[in-house]
């Protein structure tokens, strides 16, 4: 790195820092991306959609587990010995393997209820300082079960931009089955051989407005597109 790279790195954090602290970010930091993202906590909502789900499984396991001593030891039940045998045993297992999964799923759904994990939320920003060519995401707790985190910073990636830097586009085409599917993605990140950095998450471009938008960012930037652009 040269002297005025590390002069630069000092000035363009140091500055970011201040005005983050402060709450007056200066003008010259374009906010490229924000978002927010969470951990831990109660999950209620998945939590009580699975115990709604595997509540009947632990049901129907009691009611299949019940038959097969029914099939046992009735002796109403005109078959042989060895026929209530093997009837017993399929609803038994069948029985006891339901009310297994049932029982698991419900029962860390309920733990984690009650005993939930450290729960954090973040607000995640990417700044971007056209004069120094600096690229940066930003990370701020905003709410948490330890309060003594909140507002904490953390810098979670930055560079600055220099001619090896290019514009390259991630894809996924999507998929998933008749329940459940995921639509196609593309997904925009500065590449410093070493470092890559999202700038935008896109569901369902066409080719077209893909290169659009990858030629506005080279512009924005100051950098090349990457040949190929999608990897």
């Amino acid at each position: 790195m040269s002297v005025w790279d590390e002069v630069s790195s000092s000035s363009a954090k140091d500055e970011l820092i201040e005005g983050l602290v402060s709450g007056e970010i200066d003008e010259s930091f374009e906010v490229i991306r924000e978002y927010k993202d969470s951990l831990g906590g109660r999950k209620i909502p998945k939590n009580a959609g699975l115990t709604v789900f595997f509540l009947p499984w632990i049901f129907g396991g009691l009611f299949c587990v019940g038959i097969s001593f029914i099939a046992l030891f009735n002796p109403e039940i005109e078959v042989g010995f060895l026929a209530r045998l093997l009837i017993s045993a399929c609803s038994f297992i069948g029985g006891f393997v339901v009310l297994y999964i049932g029982w698991t799923f419900v029962s860390e759904s309920v733990d984690e209820v009650i005993y939930p994990d450290d729960y954090e939320e973040w607000e995640i920003t990417v700044f971007f300082h056209s004069k120094y060519r600096y690229l940066a995401e930003v990370m701020i707790i905003t709410d948490a079960t330890d309060e003594d985190i909140i507002g904490d910073i953390t810098f979670s990636n930055e560079f600055f931009l220099t001619e090896k830097s290019k514009i390259i586009c991630y894809f996924s085409p999507g998929g998933g089955g008749a329940d459940s599917s995921y639509p196609p993605t593309n997904n925009f990140y500065v590449s410093n051989e070493s470092h890559k950095l999202c700038i935008s998450e896109n569901y369902g471009l066409s080719n077209k407005k893909r290169l659009k938008m990858a030629e506005d960012y080279s512009v924005k930037f100051g950098i090349e597109v990457a040949d190929p652009l999608v990897v």
